[in-house]
């Protein structure tokens, strides 16, 4: 099968495409791993810009402040997922504010819109599903301590399926998370379940607090549509 070019990919996310051909682009897609990650690496391609566009105006805005005593974070990662929301957030109040959108916008604690946080996983790592783990407690916790509403939402299409099948070393802490928080789901791409079956020539289970998306990216760029904050683990 020939390669999908990127001009025709970024035009598929960005859905440029019409009808017919976006559902040509999206079957290729569901049937190549290949393709799946290229969409993938574009997609972090695409939020990296899209937040680090503002980066100048959010260096303008800081001002010097008074040193607090902190919590030391588990992981340099954590910081990271923390400066894209923040990036996220400012791009949202800028573009709110040019669009004629802005008045009335400060509002009490309990008037503040759901955060939606997008966390996608594709890594075969033991380490890196630990991390996105980590960041994930994290924004729970934390959104939790402030009383600020936020819905999570973790995405596999990784190459094994290392979080979500049967047998996983993260079994008990997925259920566990899941468990103590209500607000956050994990959800496994059953085109990427659909070919590890054929690849290994069995049947494979997934964990019970797994839910079941058809295609993976299909469901990413649906989210990313509704305005959800992207983060790739």
């Amino acid at each position: 099968m020939s390669q999908v070019s990127e001009e025709i990919l970024n035009a598929f996310i960005d859905g440029e495409l019409d009808p017919e051909e976006s559902r040509n682009v999206r079957d290729r897609i569901n049937t190549s791993p290949v393709l799946q990650r290229q969409i993938d690496d574009l997609l972090s391609l695409k939020y990296m810009v899209r937040s680090t566009r503002w980066e100048g105006v959010w260096n303008a805005m800081q001002q010097p402040a008074r040193r607090k005593a902190c919590v030391p974070v588990k992981t340099a990662a954590i910081a990271a997922v923390l400066l894209a929301l923040v990036s996220s957030a400012l791009l949202f109040a800028w573009e709110s504010y040019q669009s004629g959108q802005a008045a009335g916008v400060v509002a009490t604690q309990a008037e503040r819109p759901l955060t939606r946080v997008l966390l996608h996983f594709s890594s075969d790592s033991v380490a890196d599903a630990d991390q996105l783990l980590d960041q994930t407690e994290y924004l729970l916790a934390d959104y939790k301590k402030r009383g600020e509403p936020i819905r999570v939402e973790v995405i596999e299409n990784g190459r094994n399926l290392l979080m979500l099948r049967q047998g996983s070393p993260f079994a008990s802490r997925i259920h566990d998370i899941t468990s103590r928080y209500g607000n956050v789901s994990f959800a496994a791409c059953l085109s990427t379940k659909t070919a590890l079956e054929a690849q290994l020539g069995k049947q494979i289970g997934l964990l019970p607090d797994a839910d079941v998306v058809d295609s993976g990216v299909a469901r990413i760029m649906e989210l990313q549509k509704k305005g959800w904050m992207y983060l790739r683990g």
